[in-house]
């Protein structure tokens, strides 16, 4: 039950990292490895949960354009979650981390940024390091298909991903659509680092 709970979390901490960073700290406060919460401190979740989505989905209620944001992170953990059998959540974070990198790499995100990233997630309780066995190149094979590709025209050896220039601040490739190409390489750099 505890995974199931920091699983759930994980979405929250995307939301704040994506679209409201000003929740940070309220965030970081609330969270806790134990996984312990009270009912009130459930609905506040929900309540912080539910005020981004609207804020995205007012007006792309089929995530189609600006809302496309929520799917940080979603790229590398849908792809962790079919080839290894991780829990939803647990993915997205380690997606979360590794978007990261790569935004750290090409000059957006600071160092400090990426640390808030560890933070948050270490403070909910989840792994922030990749199995030193990862199949790379299995894990690529299943991003390849991913379902963002469609969003922006194909290129060899581009993946289609959600990274931030700052938080709360997706990168975006064309106006309104907050999506962006990434090189094989520089996931491959990326997956490297979070290996542990």
């Amino acid at each position: 039950m505890p995974d199931e709970i920091r699983s759930g979390l994980c979405e929250l901490i995307k939301n704040v990292l994506a679209i409201h960073p000003h929740r940070y700290e309220e965030v970081a406060a609330l969270l806790n490895p134990e996984a312990r919460y009270s009912q009130d401190q459930f609905a506040q979740v929900f309540s912080w949960c539910f005020e981004a989505k609207q804020a995205v989905m007012r007006h792309d209620a089929h995530e189609q354009l600006t809302a496309l944001v929520l799917e940080a992170g979603h790229t590398v953990g849908h792809a962790l979650e079919s080839l290894l059998g991780m829990k939803h959540g647990l993915a997205i974070a380690l997606g979360l981390l590794v978007e990261a990198h790569i935004s750290h790499a090409r000059g957006w995100l600071s160092d400090r940024e990426v640390q808030q990233h560890y933070a948050l997630l270490e403070r909910n309780g989840v792994q922030t390091t990749l199995p030193q066995t990862l199949d790379i190149d299995a894990l690529l094979k299943i991003i390849r298909d991913d379902n963002k590709i469609g969003y922006l025209p194909r290129r060899e050896d581009q993946h289609v991903m959600v990274l931030l220039r700052h938080l709360g601040q997706p990168v975006e490739e064309r106006p309104g659509l907050p999506l962006t190409y990434v090189s094989e390489k520089e996931l491959r750099t990326a997956l490297g680092t979070l290996r542990a």
